[in-house]
């Protein structure tokens, strides 16, 4: 993938998971656990998600990378 894709895909999986952990929290009495559930679960992911992306965003600025 391109810089530009990945930096993209960063910057709109941190938006997503700012706005969906921002949202579980404000409706999190009005759920129940199973949907409490599934919800953190998908944001659990998202993050990882972003984490990965922004690994890759910073791989190539380590001293000794070797492209």
């Amino acid at each position: 993938m391109s810089p530009a894709q990945i930096n993209l895909l960063f910057w709109m999986g941190l938006l997503l998971t700012v706005i969906g952990v921002v949202a579980i929290f404000i409706i999190e009495v009005e759920m129940s656990d199973f949907d409490l559930y599934i919800s953190k679960t998908i944001l659990y992911l998202s993050g990882l998600g972003t984490l990965f992306c922004g690994w890759k965003k910073i791989e190539h600025k380590f001293p000794g990378k070797k492209d």
